[in-house]
């Protein structure tokens, strides 16, 4: 299965969510995106480098393994894997455990099937 399917089904897993993105946090940047409309490249320039700061700040490599962010009418979530993140932006009625349990199984299975772009 490729990434893009496999984007797709995690984005489709959340209801309300609008858009998931994989991120490659050492190089800063969308791999592979999926969402209902497209976003522009600006935005997800923002996503990768909002992944960045937060989850390769210091102190973010201990248990620590996803950070939410409330802004205007989304809720975003950003989860990390080994060198790779995921971004989610979700609408503000969307369940946050929810959220972040898909992403980690997605980043997990992700992992283990050693899917590439």
């Amino acid at each position: 299965m490729n990434i893009y399917r496999h984007l797709s089904e995690l984005r489709k897993a959340i209801p309300d969510c609008h858009l998931a993105a994989f991120i490659d946090l050492n190089a800063n940047m969308v791999m592979a995106h999926e969402a209902r409309s497209k976003p522009p490249q600006e935005r997800l320039d923002g996503l990768a480098d909002q992944a960045e700061r937060l989850l390769k700040a210091p102190g973010m490599d201990g248990p620590i393994d996803h950070v939410l962010i409330v802004s205007g009418e989304n809720l975003e979530v950003f989860g990390k894997g080994a060198a790779d993140g995921v971004a989610m932006v979700c609408g503000l009625d969307t369940s946050v455990e929810k959220a972040v349990q898909h992403g980690k199984t997605w980043l997990e299975q992700l992992q283990h099937e050693g899917i590439a772009v």
